[in-house]
């Protein structure tokens, strides 16, 4: 192995590694995947087994926990789904999601 990886091909391969263990169960597999943490660590002084979305992958959140907040906030004041949404500019889907998680 090259130790002259960069960082984002040393991820790449811990998110290989990790989903071919995850499908197969190999041995081999996991002693790669601790050979390519070591490796990750000597060059970046920190443990690539920790970051689970390297990539930043996926959607990302449209509104805060914050937001959230709010929104339980105004549905205990007695405000309705929709006068809700008009104040934060949510859905009213959203706003049903969010105090049906609550």
């Amino acid at each position: 192995m090259n130790t002259e990886m960069k960082r984002q091909d040393f991820e790449e391969l811990s998110q290989l590694l990790r989903m071919y263990d995850r499908v197969y169960g190999s041995k081999e597999a996991k002693q790669l995947l601790l050979e390519v943490a070591q490796r990750y660590s000597n060059c970046y002084k920190e443990d690539i087994l920790l970051r689970s979305n390297p990539r930043n992958a996926g959607r990302k959140k449209k509104y805060t926990e914050t937001d959230n907040k709010k929104i339980r906030d105004f549905r205990e004041k007695g405000f309705t789904f929709r006068e809700i949404a008009e104040k934060t500019g949510c859905s009213v889907g959203y706003i049903q999601s969010v105090l049906s998680d609550s």
